[in-house]
């Protein structure tokens, strides 16, 4: 949790500072705010807010794709059971679905975003102006909090069958028991989301009040901030 935490604020505060970026125009919504200073080392993570998404849903789909790969392998460990020869075939057909494992569990993270994006839109982001910063913002989102037991546990399906109605109740375990590695991460990713509302509305007119890159850092820090306190506490 250490390390996919570290190297997720690193991605965040970093990767919108690449080189490959500095020659982009800045994005014409920051303009209004150029008279308004801000330390130096936020210029260029508020330049242009859509680079600084795409680097943001950039580095999390890489760390989260390496977490969720770590987090497969201790949840076969800590939860399938059976004789040393049960166990072997089990581990062989769970290996053998790890493509389409990975292939449907980014497909369920693409198509969770535009909830993600409509829930962003019902509490107060901008309908039309921004689209593009909001549903890059609402992947971001779902990168954090749907990926991971995708790939893990599988994609739920309405399906009655015995198979369906297990991986439904095991999301539903997952995220009813505050582990650490689920759904305390989740959690704090969108307490993250809906406090980093709250710096925009403050009348500084500054470029880092830019729709919607306090959500968008609060979501990335938070969830791991949270699940970082979770695993320290005694």
């Amino acid at each position: 949790v250490t390390i996919h935490s570290a190297s997720l604020i690193f991605a965040a505060l970093f990767l919108p500072r690449s080189t490959l970026f500095l020659d982009l125009p800045v994005d014409p919504s920051q303009l209004s705010s150029k008279d308004r200073p801000q330390p130096e080392f936020l210029n260029d993570l508020t330049r242009n807010p859509i680079v600084t998404l795409l680097c943001l849903c950039a580095g999390a789909a890489a760390l989260q794709g390496w977490y969720a790969g770590y987090l497969r392998q201790w949840w076969f460990n800590a939860f399938i059971s059976g004789s040393q020869d049960e166990l072997r075939l089990k581990r062989k057909a769970f290996e053998d679905r790890k493509l389409a494992s990975l292939r449907s569990a980014w497909l369920a993270t693409l198509a969770a975003s535009f909830p993600f994006h409509i829930l962003s839109v019902l509490f107060g982001a901008p309908a039309l102006a921004h689209i593009v910063k909001t549903y890059l913002f609402s992947l971001l989102v779902a990168i954090l909090v749907i990926f991971p037991p995708a790939y893990i546990i599988h994609v739920p399906s309405l399906s009655n069958d015995r198979i369906p109605t297990a991986i439904r109740m095991e999301w539903v375990r997952l995220f009813s028991e505050f582990h650490e590695h689920w759904s305390i991460p989740a959690i704090g990713t969108l307490i993250g989301a809906w406090v980093g509302i709250i710096p925009i509305a403050l009348d500084w007119d500054r470029p880092w009040q830019a729709w919607p890159l306090t959500p968008a850092y609060g979501t990335s820090f938070s969830g791991m901030a949270l699940s970082l306190f979770t695993e320290s506490w005694p």
